[in-house]
């Protein structure tokens, strides 16, 4: 059965399983079982679907404000995932794998085996974070202001105003 297992980020450890025929919706909501502590991740940010008939799973932005991205590229419509691919919400990485984790088999040795697997991505999070923390606390009296968030940086993209 595959499993997303949050590598990065305020929910590091958590694995989402994903049983065939099933669907899983993460963000931010409180009313989603998978939410992600993640302020910059929608409501409704991403559904996954484990398709009974051939057992591909498929990754589907619910048109989020702040996007993500699959190994690296912008995720503009869905996307079929590959073992070992990493999804980037917010400042969350997650990485999809098709392993069952238990007590036979735990989460930390994976997250110890992805801190080295996947360092250009933690890293480039690390630096985005960083920047956000140093320019949030410089632009506090500005955001609160104009009461606007001001993540658009992460994808490049301009900030509304």
């Amino acid at each position: 059965m595959p499993s997303l297992v949050v590598i990065f980020g305020r929910d590091r450890g958590r694995v989402f399983a994903l049983p065939r025929g099933n669907k899983l919706v993460i963000g931010r909501s409180h009313d989603l079982p998978y939410r992600l502590n993640d302020p910059s991740v929608s409501r409704q940010h991403l559904e996954f679907i484990h398709q009974k008939h051939d057992g591909k799973c498929i990754v589907v932005d619910l048109k989020s404000r702040n996007g993500a991205m699959i190994n690296n590229k912008h995720l503009l419509h869905s996307h079929e995932l590959n073992d070992g691919d990493i999804v980037q919400v917010g400042y969350s990485l997650i990485v999809f794998v098709r392993v069952v984790f238990d007590a036979n088999n735990p989460v930390t040795p994976f997250l110890d085996t992805c801190e080295k697997e996947y360092e250009p991505y933690l890293n480039r999070l690390r630096d985005h974070a960083s920047m956000h923390t140093v320019r949030e606390a410089g632009d506090r009296s500005t955001s609160q202001l104009s009461g606007t968030m001001q993540l658009g940086h992460i994808w490049g993209k301009k900030e509304q105003r």
